[in-house]
């Protein structure tokens, strides 16, 4: 161990912003490039912060949905937190990092994530933002205050390299002379914000692989008119599973960024089965203003959208609208938001845009027979084009899809690695359907599933959507199903995703999966294996019968 002059020699150099760096500092080896796995590491001591602001600023993140690594357990308190390598390695994949620098922040775990963080910041030019709550920054940058007990103790430590504790210093002095905040509570907004706005150009981009997206997106943007003053509403409508939904997101994270205020309102007819117009009111306003805890008095959103969204460009996106109401309720009229704002509606009804006066409007429509064989080549594939002795299969297939993404999207990842007499029987079905609603062609793909993956996607379509998808593996386990094997065949088959840990299923796939239940005893409820609605629960237990979910 070094003298404590020498120690005291090394701790007056390293204090000082133009200090050079320890003689090891770059030792230590990083990934190039490095997986991106998170938008940010949120760094902080959980003690001091992991129930309050931490958790605070960690759910104003994901709510836009910022990916977030955070730990809020401590292992100097005894807790089982993350582990210290994995830590490290969730650094290096995250795009950002915030530090929140506090009381007891100089514990050995935060120590060496703010070296690790200092280094991504030389190394990899990642973004790193301090915040200081509700101590002194100088006490971070000079080790002054509790963090000089922290550091004594770290140096009389014989387990721990006098040299990485000269790093340790070193990353505290350059973190904390970064730009960075020194508030709690009204800063959160603030740091969403500049997160935000920093990650955007990455964060909104899409697959150029995406069949028939360039010339339906010309096409809307030609309606946009974006850079133009005036405010317009947009209508995109189609059928369902024509691809509505995609072509709006992608234009949301396309343009967003030249908006001041911006929101995803997703399907809100689904939404509307679980909460009231004003639950959706308050949440187009605070998403596009990126402020939280804002009230609706008197179930007056209306007002209060056009009272304060107006005074803003606002980019507004609401998905599956089927009501001419809740136009009405979340976007009312071109006077509700301001110049230069854009207010985009996707629905399967054309009326409803015309009733509520959009001129602009963009009819999708099904893919072209190249683009479709295209799709279905990539699902069915991997490739771009079908193999020759599948083509005319190929082409029989799209021709009955009609089209229609979503369902040459499910019936081509069926078919993948399948055997021609599977492909045969598969176009013998769908001839059988020919003159039938979609939902029928899509069944074609959950017959083609073994019994207990057909029991899971049933249950997925019935129960699952929008919950954790680790909650439905425990539940699923819980009746002797092979919940992770029979969840990643459903995404492999595009019948399911399952982005941030939730389970998610379009809306015609879970129209098919339910139709399937119910079509096994249509007028007799108590008998069906599951029950979901509440008029068909109430039904069959007013008729006194015992029923088992498989």
């Amino acid at each position: 161990m070094a003298s404590p002059a020498t120690i005291m020699e090394r701790r007056a150099s390293i204090t000082s912003l133009s200090s050079p760096p320890p003689p090891n500092y770059y030792s230590i080896s990083l990934p190039l490039p490095p997986l991106r796995n998170y938008d940010v590491f949120l760094s902080h001591r959980a003690k001091d912060t992991g129930q309050s602001f931490a958790a605070d600023l960690h759910e104003a993140l994901t709510s836009q949905g910022i990916v977030v690594f955070r730990d809020d357990v401590d292992e100097e308190d005894g807790e089982k937190p993350y582990g210290v390598e994995e830590k490290m390695k969730a650094v290096e994949e995250s795009r950002s990092s915030i530090v929140v620098f506090s009381e007891n922040y100089g514990s050995f775990v935060c120590m060496k994530e703010v070296g690790k963080i200092a280094m991504c910041k030389e190394l990899m030019d990642q973004l790193v933002l301090p915040i200081f709550y509700k101590i002194d920054p100088g006490n971070v940058r000079k080790q002054e205050g509790n963090f000089e007990k922290y550091f004594n103790e770290h140096e009389a430590n014989p387990k721990i390299d006098i040299e990485e504790v000269e790093n340790w210093r070193y990353s505290m002095n350059q973190v904390g002379h970064l730009s960075g905040w020194s508030e709690e509570g009204s800063i959160i907004d603030e740091v969403v914000k500049h997160i935000f706005n920093k990650l955007r150009p990455d964060l909104f981009r899409y697959d150029d692989k995406l069949v028939g997206i360039t010339p339906r997106l010309h096409q809307i943007n030609m309606l946009l008119g974006i850079g133009l003053d005036d405010v317009r509403f947009v209508g995109i409508w189609g059928m369902g599973g024509i691809g509505k939904t995609t072509l709006a997101r992608i234009i949301y994270k396309s343009v967003s960024h030249l908006f001041d205020g911006c929101y995803f309102l997703d399907n809100v007819k689904e939404a509307l089965k679980k909460e009231d117009i004003a639950s959706l009111q308050q949440k187009l306003i605070t998403g596009t203003l990126m402020k939280r805890n804002i009230d609706i008095p008197n179930a007056d959103g209306a007002t209060l959208i056009k009272r304060r969204i107006s005074k803003i460009k606002a980019l507004i996106i609401l998905d599956d609208v089927n009501h001419l109401s809740q136009l009405q309720k979340l976007a009312g009229g071109l006077d509700w938001f301001g110049s230069g704002s854009r207010v985009i509606v996707t629905t399967r009804d054309e009326h409803l845009l015309i009733s509520h006066g959009i001129e602009r409007r963009y009819n999708v429509e099904v893919l072209k027979i190249e683009e479709g064989l295209q799709l279905f080549s990539q699902k069915a594939f991997g490739e771009e084009h079908p193999k020759e002795e599948y083509f005319d299969l190929c082409s029989q297939v799209v021709n009955y899809a009609g089209g229609l993404p979503l369902a040459i999207e499910v019936l081509g990842s069926s078919l993948h690695n399948k055997p021609m007499e599977d492909w045969i029987n598969a176009v013998e079905k769908l001839w059988e359907v020919r003159d039938k609603e979609i939902i029928e062609k899509l069944k074609i793909s959950y017959y083609m599933l073994e019994e207990s993956e057909q029991k899971i996607f049933l249950d997925i379509a019935c129960f699952f959507k929008r919950k954790s998808k680790n909650q439905a593996i425990e539940i699923l386990e819980s009746f002797g199903f092979p919940a992770v094997l029979g969840l990643e065949i459903l995404e492999e088959k595009c019948l399911i995703t399952a982005p941030h840990d939730k389970l998610q299923i379009h809306d015609l796939i879970q129209e098919m999966g339910q139709e399937i239940v119910r079509h096994t005893f249509p007028n007799e409820p108590e008998k069906r294996t599951r029950l979901w609605l509440r008029e068909d629960i109430n039904l069959a237990l007013s008729r006194d019968q015992d029923f088992e979910s498989e």
